[in-house]
């Protein structure tokens, strides 16, 4: 969780996205009626470093950036915002310091219950505990 708090921080902290971002970045779930565009973060995956000499103190999370709009320019361009703040990031951040963040993964879609349009970006985080 430590990853997602980061990102969300580092993105919180860039003018032009979060004044793209008018309905706020949301760890999990998005309330109904949020306005649009808007983020939604999730930790999918990760893991604890290891070397021949057991645990290190290096870790490897994934974190799904879900870019949500009312109309698919909407949602891609929220998620060009998150890859120029994001991809190539490293730096210090509450108790962690980021060796790299880069983009995995990308994909798009609609989803017609919510009627949002959605690009959705997996991201590796490699950090280490300060």
């Amino acid at each position: 969780m430590k990853a997602v708090t980061a990102i969300r921080s580092i993105m919180r902290d860039d003018a032009e996205l979060s004044a793209f971002c008018m309905g706020d970045i949301h760890i999990g779930n998005v309330p109904n009626g949020t306005l649009r565009p808007n983020l939604a973060l999730m930790q999918v995956g990760g893991a604890d470093g290891v070397n021949h000499d057991g645990p290190s103190r290096f870790h490897n999370d994934a974190v799904r950036v879900y870019s949500r709009g009312d109309s698919v320019e909407d949602a891609t361009t929220l998620s060009r915002h998150v890859f120029r703040v994001l991809h190539g990031y490293s730096g210090a951040r509450f108790e962690i310091l980021i060796d790299l963040i880069h983009r995995t993964n990308s994909v798009s879609d609609y989803m017609e219950d919510a009627d949002v349009y959605r690009c959705i970006d997996d991201y590796r985080v490699h950090y280490s505990e300060a």
